[in-house]
């Protein structure tokens, strides 16, 4: 799930893995662009850093 700003409704809104439109990975990490449910395209983009896989 993510949970994005749009701005065509003015809120946050809930998105499921069937709303990716395309994933772009980038040296300032992955971009997610997503397909809001009224049609707005949004990019989200992982903000968070690398955590080590535990053994």
């Amino acid at each position: 799930m993510f949970f994005t700003y749009c701005p065509t409704r003015e809120t946050t809104v809930m998105l499921s893995a069937s709303s990716i439109v395309e994933l772009r990975n980038t040296p300032g990490g992955i971009e997610v662009v997503l397909r809001c449910h009224c049609g707005e395209h949004l990019t989200a983009v992982n903000l968070h850093e690398p955590r080590p896989v535990a053994a």
